[in-house]
């Protein structure tokens, strides 16, 4: 069971690339599920046939205001940030 609470908001430290490499350090995702249900979702997403629900995209410079509105919690669906430059 997670020790997360809602009423808490969640802090996510700002990590530079440089931060990475010069640690010789190593970024691990995790998954939740077996290798053939998330062959399965990529299928079907890669076939359009589901759709991920962005409530946002951010260009990188724009990284302190997905993080404020992260922490806002006042979103449905996933916040995106891009290597694109603001226009």
């Amino acid at each position: 069971m997670s020790s997360w609470r809602r009423d808490r908001p969640l802090v996510f430290p700002v990590i530079q690339g440089a931060d990475i490499a010069g640690k010789h350090l190593d970024l691990i995702g995790s998954t939740q599920g077996a290798r053939e249900d998330f062959a399965r979702v990529r299928d079907l997403a890669t076939s359009g046939k589901i759709k991920p629900v962005l409530a946002g995209t951010y260009p990188l410079e724009d990284i302190a205001r997905a993080q404020a509105d992260f922490v806002a919690k006042d979103f449905i669906g996933k916040l995106v940030i891009t290597t694109e430059r603001a226009k």
